[in-house]
């Protein structure tokens, strides 16, 4: 669903798809396949949720070694610089 713009946002409303859920009896079961939510589009948010929690490990782990020799080298250039 996308607005135009000519037509309001209007915020705080469902997608037209659940007013069809909605409209059924609570006794009958939901056809998956109809729900707007499908398994393919749930397990893309789990994939972005694995991603983006796992950028801040990366960078610890690839920026820790890193930081570690730039502070090595720069003591070793410290200690050069004193000797002399």
């Amino acid at each position: 669903m996308t607005a135009t713009a000519s037509e309001p946002i209007h915020l705080g409303t469902y997608p037209a798809a659940w007013n069809r859920v909605r409209a059924r009896g609570r006794d009958e079961d939901l056809d998956v396949s109809s729900s707007m939510w499908s398994w393919t589009t749930l397990m893309d948010g789990v994939m972005l949720l694995g991603v983006v929690w796992s950028i801040p490990i990366v960078v610890l782990v690839v920026g820790t070694p890193v930081a570690l020799a730039i502070a090595f080298l720069l003591s070793l250039v410290r200690l050069t610089l004193r000797a002399f």
